[in-house]
């Protein structure tokens, strides 16, 4: 299993594709940590959000205040302790989510949990 580590992070994240299962969390700090295998984690240029993608499953940990936007999850997908906004595009199978300050979601291929959402959901 690979890790990325990246400080400093205060711009949006990109969750672009996730091969299999993803864990998406929260935390105080500037750090964007990503665990999986086949990882990428890359800023284009500065002020640009951070475009992250893993070929099989992913941990991924996120500064707790940046929006985060989920594009495509092959497998089910957990994120809680989100601060900022969460946009979730495509998730194929359950998608868990607690603790998010606002929520927007396009499709579910399963089951959808959803506890504590602050703002619009």
């Amino acid at each position: 299993m690979a890790r990325i580590e990246r400080s400093n992070v205060n711009v949006p994240i990109i969750v672009q594709s996730i091969g299999g299962d993803l864990r998406l969390k929260g935390r105080p700090g500037g750090w964007l940590v990503v665990d999986g295998e086949g990882t990428y984690a890359e800023q284009i240029a500065q002020g640009q959000p951070y475009v992250v993608r893993s070929s099989g499953d992913a941990r991924i940990t996120v500064p707790d205040n940046v929006p985060v936007s989920i594009q495509s999850i092959s497998g089910d997908a957990k994120v809680t302790d989100l601060g900022g906004t969460l946009d979730v595009l495509s998730v194929g199978g359950d998608l868990t989510v607690r603790d998010v300050a606002g929520i927007q979601i396009k499709s579910v291929g399963s089951d959808l949990r959803l506890k504590r959402a602050a703002g619009h959901v």
